[in-house]
C-alpha cells in the first residue's frame, strides 16, 4: 500500500507545482495589464503628435505597447508580481495544503475500505 500513497503524494505536488506557475503566470499578467493602460495613457498625454496620427498608426503603437508591456513585466519592471505573489501567496499555500491534506484523508479511506 505505502507505494499507493507515494503516488498519491507526488501527484499533489505535481499539482502543487503546476498551481504556483499559473498563478505566477496570472500574476505577471496582471502587472503587463497594468503596464500597458500606464503606457496607452502616457502615450494619450503627447496632444501634439495626436494630429498628425493615422488610423492605422494608432493600432500599431497598441500593438507595440502591448508588446512592450509584458517585456516589462517579464523583467519584474515595477515589481507587481513579486508583491501580488507575496501577498496572495499565503493563500495558494494553505491551499495546496489542504489538497495534499485531503489526498492524504482519501487514500486512508480508500485503503480502510480495501482492508474490510
Amino acid at each position: 500500500m505505502e507505494p499507493v500513497k507515494g503516488l498519491e503524494n507526488a501527484l499533489a505536488i505535481r499539482k502543487q507545482v503546476h498551481d504556483r506557475k499559473r498563478f505566477e503566470e496570472a500574476c505577471q499578467e496582471v502587472e503587463s495589464i497594468f503596464l500597458y493602460q500606464l503606457i496607452q495613457t502616457m502615450r494619450r498625454s503627447m496632444v501634439a503628435e495626436e494630429n498628425k496620427k493615422s488610423y492605422g498608426s494608432g493600432i500599431y503603437e497598441s500593438i507595440i505597447d502591448l508588446n512592450l508591456s509584458k517585456e516589462l513585466a517579464k523583467r519584474g519592471a515595477l515589481g507587481i508580481k513579486e508583491l501580488l505573489l507575496k501577498q496572495l501567496g499565503k493563500n495558494l499555500e494553505r491551499a495546496s495544503k489542504e489538497s495534499v491534506e485531503g489526498a492524504d484523508k482519501r487514500l486512508r479511506a480508500h485503503q480502510t475500505f480495501l482492508e474490510e
